[in-house]
């Protein structure tokens, strides 16, 4: 069901973002949707990020000092900034699939009770096997909604949300507090608990779609993942303390199968490497909050 004339705040946070920046806003005011506003809120970017973003009629942009950048304040600072009744969020890399996203992202507010929406998340063409293969784990083609009632059933999935292409309704995000200033990752998964412990429904809406992977190295998933660990450590009360390593678990077991099948040995060899990588990182951020 579309909405008749949703106010629209899209947010992109950017760091030197030239490769991608045109091409999103020019898809982002190409939707059937179109935001009133989109605010660029850029960490001093050293190419023509900003330059490119001033080209586009409905843009606003923000520069930050790169040094003071977090997932949580960074993104409050924005919002803050903005009037739409539904802020929207998306990473510089990510790409509408196509003129519905935002429209399809809409949908599931009709439902009064619903505080925020996610998307699906497509691999680009340049994606390795093993990071499609992940990305369809994660993001399935049927979509979901999640309430309190379905911790039992989900378990940390029940509060799986990126905001690589999300949706809030503005006056529950406000009622939440917001996201957590100080926050280096996560800060989408911890507003989901928020909202799923308030007793609010979250949505993942699989007919929303964006294009969006990466292909990191053993470094990047080493520090990646050792955030995400300090971000559990920190964090697990607000999470009801739901672990979340046997996910990982049910994933890596899924994927090795599926490559062992497809006879795609070296993939499952890096995919093996990777998930040691980002097993040995996640337990070096827990233990770096625990000593303390």
């Amino acid at each position: 069901m579309k909405m008749k004339n949703p106010k629209v705040s899209l947010i992109v946070p950017t760091l030197n973002a030239e490769k991608y920046i045109r091409p999103l806003l020019t898809s982002l005011n190409n939707q059937t949707v179109r935001p009133e506003e989109i605010i660029v809120i850029d960490s001093s970017s050293e190419d023509n990020t900003i330059a490119i973003a001033g080209e586009f009629d409905n843009v606003k942009c923000i520069v930050i000092d790169r040094s003071t950048f977090n997932h949580g304040g960074t993104r409050n600072k924005a919002v803050k900034e903005s009037e739409g009744d539904y802020i929207l969020f998306m990473t510089q890399d990510a790409l509408p699939v196509n003129e519905m996203y935002i429209e399809n992202l809409l949908a599931p507010f009709c439902d009064k009770n619903v505080a925020m929406v996610s998307g699906k998340q497509v691999a680009r063409k340049d994606a390795s096997k093993r990071e499609r293969l992940i990305r369809e784990f994660n993001y399935p083609n049927e979509g979901n909604q999640r309430t309190k009632a379905d911790l039992d059933k989900f378990g940390v999935k029940t509060f799986f949300f990126s905001d690589a292409c999300s949706a809030y309704r503005r006056d529950f995000f406000m009622k939440l507090g917001m996201f957590d200033d100080d926050l280096e990752t996560n800060e989408d998964m911890l507003m989901a608990a928020k909202a799923i412990y308030a007793g609010y429904t979250v949505v993942y809406e699989s007919t929303a779609q964006v294009y969006h992977s990466h292909n990191f190295t053993l470094k990047q998933q080493y520090n990646r993942n050792f955030t995400v660990g300090r971000f559990f450590a920190k964090n697990s009360d607000k999470l009801g303390n739901v672990k979340s390593e046997s996910e990982g678990i049910k994933m890596a077991k899924t994927i090795i199968v599926k490559l062992l099948k497809q006879g795609s040995f070296i993939e499952c060899f890096m995919f093996c490497l990777d998930s040691f990588m980002k097993l040995v990182g996640y337990k070096r951020g827990m233990k770096s909050i625990s000593k303390r």
